[in-house]
């Protein structure tokens, strides 16, 4: 578990740091923002339905304890992958400098 939170954390940290370094410079800030809180508010819904899928088959079993650390580090593994996913569209598909000119 440990070894998890030390591999996780970080990723979290480069992807957030590549998200928005990432953020086509052709678009205006009131856009970016727009899609920004979108896209998190995508993986935190993500992050809970991996919370919620776990406390449903995890905690109504013999291993009810480990339910919430299984949750957490199943949420640190969504939240990039969303970030991941929500950037590549927003580079490749929306925001793509050819489609806008």
């Amino acid at each position: 578990m440990i070894l998890a939170l030390i591999i996780l954390v970080p990723l979290i940290i480069i992807t957030l740091r590549i998200y928005f370094k990432s953020t086509p410079k052709h678009i205006d800030k009131r856009t970016s923002t727009i899609y920004n809180f979108i896209i998190f508010t995508i993986s935190l819904i993500v992050c809970l339905m991996v919370c919620l899928y776990t406390y449903f088959t995890t905690g109504q079993s013999i291993d009810r304890a480990w339910w919430p650390i299984l949750a957490v580090l199943g949420s640190l593994s969504m939240f990039p992958i969303v970030l991941i996913i929500g950037g590549l569209f927003r580079n490749f598909i929306i925001f793509r400098k050819s489609a806008i000119e």
